[in-house]
């Protein structure tokens, strides 16, 4: 769904998930990154934060973060994430 644009599809599903998982990591940064493309980045750098504490291993997600920082102007934070990635 989230790949076919059906957002608030995806997001519903997502919730569901989350409402009985509420540390689902994979969960909880899909619905960050559906937020950020809805234009709540606050909301959106929150939820894939809390997925990267829970797997901090995960490069590709804190690749994202990083990004999703930078776009918010949160520049600082950003950096300092991306130096794990080195």
């Amino acid at each position: 769904m989230f790949n076919d644009g059906k957002l608030d599809d995806a997001e519903r599903n997502l919730k569901k998930l989350l409402h009985h998982l509420p540390e689902h990591a994979a969960a909880n940064y899909m619905v960050g990154l559906i937020y950020m493309e809805k234009g709540y980045p606050e909301q959106g750098i929150e939820l894939m934060q809390k997925a990267h504490r829970a797997c901090p291993w995960n490069q590709n997600w804190r690749h994202d973060l990083v990004r999703a920082l930078e776009l918010a102007g949160r520049h600082d934070e950003a950096a300092s994430i991306a130096e794990l990635m080195k």
